[in-house]
């Protein structure tokens, strides 16, 4: 297991929150450290390609974050059309964020990344992905797969609007899709919470850090009371257990002078002025 010997193993397992005497997690554990232990060793940064405000940039930027691997965040202008370049195609050719570079090895779309970087770096990240339990990882892999068929697409209806991606809606349809959104959290929370405080468990998985953070973006804008009190209790308590998610979203500490408050903030002071079927600009 290279450089993961039982000691190690035991020390990491308990600064995961696995008992000594819990045996069958400690086993779980061991054989998770086991199968990544190669990319573990990896010394290359994992190189992160996106735009600060995308909901679907942060989750993985607040993996890296919040598991202490070591990365860049390297910025793409997705106004100037950078991710249509030479240079970005080369890595993915379906133009989209994230993408990653881990060596020579590139990647691209969120659930894959994240999924990806739990299982090289299972030391410090195998806590978000079950910490080996092949049954709560089946748990989580099925949580972010309703989240890219369903329920990234419901919070897009009202979020994208909002912030000036799609065009403004009417107030009609912007509370069928505030049901319909309500609708689908409301089985995501009865069946994906029901295993303890986080999806899969009592610690955030990436499937929480997924869904959670696009639903936290909600947060400045008119949508966020809509949500049921249980959802918004989920959401916020990823928040507050990983605080690079506050770190991230802010400009002012995330390092790029721009983030999700910000972007989300100056398309809050003219959604009001914007005409039904205008985009919001922010001008």
């Amino acid at each position: 297991m290279s450089n993961l010997d039982v000691p190690k193993i035991l020390e990491l397992a308990k600064n995961a929150g696995i008992a000594d005497d819990d045996r069958e997690n400690l086993i779980w554990f061991a054989l998770g450290c086991a199968d990544g232990a190669r990319n573990a060793d990896s010394k290359a940064p994992v190189q992160l390609l996106g735009a600060a405000v995308s909901a679907n940039v942060v989750p993985v930027w607040t993996l890296l974050e919040s598991a202490g691997i070591p990365h860049e965040f390297k910025p793409v202008d997705l106004l100037s059309g950078e991710h249509k370049g030479e240079e970005f195609l080369s890595l993915n050719p379906y133009h989209t964020v994230p993408t990653i570079k881990h060596g020579d090895f590139t990647l691209h779309e969120s659930s894959a990344i994240l999924r990806y970087i739990v299982r090289a770096f299972p030391s410090v990240a195998s806590k978000f992905y079950g910490n080996g339990d092949i049954q709560k990882q089946a748990i989580i892999d099925a949580a972010l797969d309703e989240r890219q068929s369903s329920i990234y697409k419901k919070i897009a209806a009202i979020l994208y609007p909002f912030i000036g991606f799609a065009p403004k809606q009417s107030e009609e349809n912007v509370e069928k899709n505030v049901a319909a959104l309500n609708e689908t959290l409301a089985t995501f929370e009865s069946h994906f919470l029901k295993h303890g405080k986080f999806v899969a468990g009592d610690h955030p998985s990436i499937a929480d850090l997924s869904i959670g953070i696009p639903v936290l973006a909600l947060r400045a804008t008119p949508y966020w009371t809509k949500l049921s009190e249980g959802i918004r209790t989920w959401a916020t308590s990823v928040d507050t257990a990983l605080p690079a998610v506050e770190k991230i979203f802010d400009g002012a500490t995330n390092g790029q002078n721009f983030g999700g408050k910000q972007f989300i903030g100056m398309r809050a002071a003219t959604y009001d002025a914007t005409e039904v079927g205008a985009f919001n600009n922010g001008q």
